[in-house]
């Protein structure tokens, strides 16, 4: 190469290239050295072949690396992959049953279903070595879910010894669970599969023996969540849709139905969320209600945050707590308080057969002025107008919610934060919805009895988001 790039010098020296001899020298070198570097490359895979000449899954890597490049020829690789192949195979296979791998199993087992039969995927010379492959694995996949079976049936015996109960059940559930989970392909080896069906046959006899307690327990429990809960801890697979529990799965569908008892209307998913206490689905239904006003948020949030260092000296305050609390309820505000505000007002005069003694009466008024501003929204002058005064009854269960609502809605933060968004469409739409939810249901009426505690909870939920405080621990 230097060679040629003093011979290129020399041309243009004595000009040769002005003469109209055109030759490209550095083109000439740069094949010259793509040439070299293939055969390095070249070189180089090799001599990972050759490191990874008893490790199955690094040669299998090291084939789709190259097909990937493009820029290696092929018979290489799928030369190296004839050599090791079979002996990378017969080790991972001893490895593997060795230790029980039964990932590992799960692998071989993926790459015997693959090369039942010579193909172009094989990425050896010849594609029959994947057939032996696939043969050479055969041994150990056995070996490994023998000893799993070997395993599994241990524990089995050890819940059949035990009580006949609810408690015993679940575990048997979750065995099976755990062993989908686990194994995976594995259970399809014969000594594994002969496992799985006298593992589903005890279960479901237990099952059956136990109706009446399952019964019993979904009667327990009135929301969507224990339902789903009652099926997952003692059911698996299919076992309700055995004929044989028809009665249970006929009463768990009855209890299911009725945890939507909201249709009909608008929002009446989030309705049902509610009634359901489910949070994470509340959350979800909250962000997509929110995703229209979401960039107003941002503005108004940004304008009020303006004053918080304001707020904070006025109060004694450290310097961007006021702002931080801002922030803190932009990222956690919920339309729940657009349902809980409607809910209030409008329940003095939807539900006056529910009011008693009890209630809280609160009083509101509304001064409204005449104001001239400039161009830049500065007042220039103000006439007094007129003054409204309007009277609500609400149930001393939402006493601290009305008041965080309307209490001082001009001058804190959440009331600051409802106006924002106070005239969106998917937010009058949930009023509406949660018009036409009174309107359909008694206030006494076990639906919204339930309604109003999951009302409360998820309220006091988001309320504790947006303060910042720490989730309550579990008893």
């Amino acid at each position: 190469r230097k060679q040629i790039s003093a011979l290129g010098a020399s041309e243009r020296r004595f000009g040769l290239e002005a003469a109209g001899v055109q030759r490209n020298y550095t083109e000439f070198a740069r094949d010259l050295g793509n040439e070299r570097s293939s055969e390095e490359r070249l070189v180089q895979l090799a001599r990972q072949f050759e490191r990874a000449r008893t490790d199955f899954p690094r040669l299998i890597s090291l084939v789709g690396r190259a097909r990937s490049r493009g820029d290696v020829d092929m018979s290489v690789p799928a030369l190296a992959f004839d050599y090791y192949g079979l002996v990378a195979a017969d080790a991972y296979g001893a490895e593997a049953e060795a230790a029980g791998d039964h990932k590992a199993a799960q692998a071989m087992i993926a790459f015997a279903q693959q090369h039942q039969t010579p193909s172009p995927a094989c990425p050896a010379q010849t594609p029959d070595l994947c057939v032996e492959i696939s043969r050479a694995f055969k041994g150990p996949i056995e070996a490994i879910a023998r000893t799993a079976s070997a395993d599994l049936s241990a524990e089995m015996e050890a819940l059949e010894d035990g009580p006949e109960s609810l408690e015993t059940l679940a575990s048997m559930t979750k065995l099976a669970r755990t062993s989908v989970q686990r194994y995976g392909t594995l259970l399809a080896v014969p000594s594994l599969a002969d496992w799985a069906r006298r593992s589903d046959e005890t279960r479901q006899a237990l099952q059956e023996d136990l109706s009446g307690d399952i019964l019993d327990a979904i009667e327990s429990v009135n929301t969507s969540k224990g339902y789903r809960e009652i099926k997952a801890k003692y059911f698996a697979g299919e076992d309700m849709d055995r004929p044989e529990l028809e009665k249970v799965a006929a009463a768990f569908n009855a209890a299911m139905e009725q945890t939507t008892p909201f249709k009909d209307m608008p929002y009446a998913r989030y309705f049902n969320a509610l009634y359901n206490q489910e949070f994470s689905d509340l959350k979800q239904l909250d962000s997509q209600a929110l995703a229209g006003v979401r960039p107003l948020l941002s503005l108004g949030g940004q304008q009020m945050a303006l004053y918080g260092d304001l707020a904070d000296a006025l109060a004694g305050r450290k310097r961007g707590q006021s702002a931080e609390r801002i922030r803190n309820a932009m990222r956690h505000l919920s339309v729940v308080h657009a349902v809980m505000g409607t809910y209030l007002i409008e329940y003095q005069d939807r539900y006056k057969a529910c009011q008693s003694k009890g209630d809280s009466v609160y009083t509101i008024t509304t001064r409204n002025d005449y104001v001239t501003r400039d161009g830049f929204g500065n007042e220039i002058s103000r006439r007094p107008g007129w003054t409204n005064k309007e009277s609500y009854r609400i149930p001393a269960k939402f006493r601290d919610q009305f008041d965080a609502l309307f209490g001082e809605a001009t001058q804190n933060s959440l009331g600051q934060l409802l106006d924002l968004f106070a005239n969106d469409g998917n937010v009058a739409r949930l009023r509406s919805g949660t018009r036409a939810l009174m309107a359909k249901h008694a206030c006494d009426s076990a639906e919204i009895q339930q309604f109003e505690w999951g009302l409360l909870a998820y309220s006091d939920d988001v309320t504790r988001r947006m303060e910042g405080k720490p989730a309550p621990k579990s008893p």
